[in-house]
């Protein structure tokens, strides 16, 4: 999960260089991963080992499948 970090990071250089950059939608994108991060952070430990497993595959695989059909 550590690839996140620079793979956003050269994203949102990339918004910026090009002019695209909407500081509002940053910001709160920012704010919704890092409160998201601790909460996750401080709970993962609640919950079983079988059902983070699956979800650890089952969230990346369910978020290709939605933009490989709903992408534009």
């Amino acid at each position: 999960m550590m690839i996140v970090l620079p793979i956003s990071a050269a994203g949102g250089l990339s918004y910026l260089f090009n002019g695209h950059l909407d500081l509002w939608i940053f910001v709160q994108t920012l704010l919704g991963l890092s409160i998201g991060a601790y909460v996750g952070a401080k709970f993962t430990h609640l919950a079983p080992k079988p059902l983070l497993k699956a979800a650890i595959v089952a969230m990346p695989t369910l978020g290709g499948i939605i933009m490989v059909l709903f992408g534009r």
